[in-house]
């Protein structure tokens, strides 16, 4: 089992997590008396995962930190360097069960295995794409329409987005989607270019399911796309409904409908539109 350790929920990007502490209430408790050799702890075990950027200290920022969000582990906990530079500027209080770990090792790093370091690292790497098709497991309805060129690509997002459900959220007018090929990890990409979006859903179907985010005008939670070639003919999009009362999907089929009506009036389909609560 994978502890973690010296994550807040103060930092950037590990909201996949979960609820994490707050580094301010830790900066409020007692540090512990061996300090200085838990930080040489923390210093002398296995780095898992390197990265070369800096973030600013979430506190004073007064500070950058360098590799921010680099991994390191001693074959049970994970922390990442920021870790230590807090640590080491607030004196922070530390978990019992943790501070019993170190102690219990006599302050040494342990020797960790490479596939202990692997089982590791795969708590923070996207999840395995199953090896058959990915879809909704819930409600949803399908929309299946002539296999997406360049103009019928773009007819499809401006439709979508004409009927209150944009692919460019509207706080940062960046669209996001995530890319599966069975078997694989996903890959999530971020850009602002609606040209490299039609790319993607153009040329890059073969195989892959791409899950595509559509917005609502309040930039509320996004209404997931999941965008296939079902055959040669046919590109198919099946958008999610199950995590949505009853009366939003109501609302979102409804925004839906109009945008297939609009598709269908630009001459791009739909071939056939399916679904179930």
């Amino acid at each position: 089992m994978t502890k973690l350790v010296g994550f807040y929920k103060e930092m950037k990007g590990r909201e996949h997590l979960g609820p994490l502490p707050s580094i301010r209430d830790a900066i409020e408790g007692p540090p512990a008396d061996d300090e200085e050799q838990i930080l040489a702890y923390l210093e002398s075990c296995s780095e898992i995962f390197i990265t070369q950027g800096a973030e600013l200290d979430v506190i004073s920022h007064d500070e950058l930190i360098v590799g921010a969000g680099s991994l390191i582990t001693d074959g049970v906990w994970v922390w990442p360097i920021d870790f230590v530079h807090y640590l080491r500027r607030y004196h922070l209080a530390l978990p019992d069960d943790f501070l019993a770990h170190v102690r219990k090792n006599g302050y040494q790093a342990p020797e960790v295995s490479v596939s202990r370091r692997e089982e590791a690292l795969d708590l923070f790497l996207p999840p395995r794409c199953p090896e058959t098709h990915v879809g909704p497991t819930g409600g949803f309805i399908t929309w299946c329409v002539p296999v997406l060129d360049n103009d019928s690509c773009n007819a499809v997002l401006k439709a979508l987005t004409d009927a209150g459900l944009p692919v460019l959220r509207p706080s940062s007018g960046q669209y996001a989607i995530s890319e599966c090929s069975p078997g694989e990890r996903m890959v999530d990409i971020v850009g602002a270019d609606i040209r490299d979006l039609v790319d993607e859903l153009v040329l890059d179907l073969d195989g892959n399911t791409v899950l595509l985010k559509c917005w609502t005008a309040a930039d509320e939670r996004p209404v997931t796309a999941y965008v296939r070639k079902r055959d040669d003919e046919t590109t198919e999009f099946t958008f999610s409904l199950d995590e949505f009362t009853a009366t939003d999907q109501e609302d979102i089929v409804a925004r839906l409908a109009r945008a297939f009506d609009s598709v269908h009036e630009a001459g791009y389909g739909p071939l056939a539109v399916f679904g179930k609560p």
